[in-house]
């Protein structure tokens, strides 16, 4: 859903009254198979989440709405 200028324009009102800037994020993460021999929480999503979570908030961040699910390939 695209938001219109004025929904822009609003959230960014709201963002310098509340003091806080909100950034969306979105990236695509890849991993060679091989490494599931080596540890399997490399590809646990619970694990991967908890680690970008713990990785932002060290950062300052507050997170929310963080949503990692395994995509499935055509492979």
């Amino acid at each position: 859903m695209r938001e219109t200028i004025e929904q822009q324009m609003l959230r960014g009102l709201k963002q310098l009254m509340n003091g806080q800037t909100e950034f969306s994020v979105s990236f695509t993460l890849s991993r060679d198979n091989e490494m599931l021999e080596h540890d399997e929480t490399f590809f646990d999503v619970q694990h991967i989440k908890d680690e970008i979570e713990s990785w932002l908030t060290d950062l300052d961040f507050v997170v929310s709405k963080l949503n990692v699910t395994e995509r499935e390939t055509a492979n």
